[in-house]
């Protein structure tokens, strides 16, 4: 996406926000709308799938601090009426690079804060007398005049290479794929990469895979893609942090005279609690180290229990009770 593209693009609305809205703000559109367009959850829907490619390509510029400083300096120029066409002084010759390089060297391109490229076009501007028209005789804008970008054009100096942008970008995996390592093919700025997806990631985590970013503008390296992970939520665990939630049923008996149970843990494993006798209902019993296995260790499994009440109660059962 070219920043002259950005003109014709609302990524506020697309994420349903305004402009005032605070990265929080922002994550928590992006989560929400990404969990409801994912391709995986509406398969053959090719109206969400392009949903889902807008607020995607709107949270990339967003969530990147530098991009959207950019973003929002260049819809302001737009939605002010900002022109380069025309009225290019004595010569009537257009200075190399258009529209879209006057936009690149301003805010960087993709290549990063330092700018190489340096407009030496003699008079074509204007002469130096008529620098209150906010052009000098060397191309760029003159600092003392009353020009609407400042001193902006003054960072065209300087040749030194820098490193490509960095890509933010975002998806969305079943649980069951944090567990062990995983490779994805994404598709990302139209190129496909392949990546590994380390055992234990976890919902909200970022992984850096370098080299994969926008290429530099200067000859200098690529930048990386920042990769954001979301773990689709799972019908039998709840997950917090490393630590899983699973809930357990038992029956009027089991919760009266106690029972030993079995429970299952995300790896497929069982493992034994104990319910004495008479616990509460919605008691919540530890597993050690049964959780999601992270770099760092591995969570606890917590056991919330409930009791299942039989529909009928029979003779015996309420003279007994």
């Amino acid at each position: 996406m070219s920043q002259q593209e950005w003109l014709s693009k609302d990524y506020y609305a697309s994420l349903d926000l305004k402009k005032e809205a605070s990265d929080d703000d922002i994550k928590k559109s992006y989560r929400k709308l990404s969990r409801k367009y994912h391709p995986d959850l509406n398969q053959g829907d090719k109206k969400k799938e392009e949903k889902y490619k807008e607020i995607s390509e709107a949270y990339s510029v967003l969530s990147d601090k530098e991009q959207k400083k950019q973003y929002d300096a260049i819809r302001a120029m737009g939605g002010q009426g900002a022109r380069f066409t025309g009225g290019w002084g004595n010569s009537g010759q257009q200075p190399s690079g258009g529209f879209e390089d006057i936009f690149s060297n301003i805010f960087g391109g993709g290549g990063g804060r330092t700018y190489t490229r340096t407009y030496t076009t003699g008079n074509s501007f204007g002469s130096s007398q008529n620098a209150n028209q906010g052009f000098g005789n060397t191309g760029g804008f003159n600092q003392n005049t009353n020009n609407p970008f400042g001193n902006i054009f003054s960072q065209f100096a300087g040749s030194s290479q820098t490193r490509g942008k960095d890509i933010n970008a975002s998806t969305t995996i079943p649980f069951e794929n944090t567990l062990r390592e995983t490779t994805l093919e994404l598709k990302v700025a139209n190129k496909t990469i392949k990546t590994r997806i380390p055992a234990g990631i976890l919902d909200g985590q970022k992984i850096k895979i370098p080299g994969k970013g926008y290429q530099s503008q200067t000859g200098g390296a690529p930048g990386d893609l920042i990769l954001e992970i979301n773990v689709q939520p799972n019908k039998i665990y709840k997950t917090q942090g490393k630590d899983v939630h699973i809930d357990k049923e038992i029956s009027l008996k089991d919760f009266l005279l106690g029972a030993a149970l079995e429970i299952p843990t995300p790896y497929g494993e069982t493992k034994k609690i104990k319910i004495p006798a008479g616990s509460s209902s919605n008691s919540i019993y530890r597993i050690k180290g049964a959780g999601i296995k992270t770099a760092k260790g591995a969570g606890d499994e917590y056991v919330h229990i409930f009791i299942k009440a039989p529909k009928k109660i029979s003779k015996d059962l309420k003279n007994a009770l």
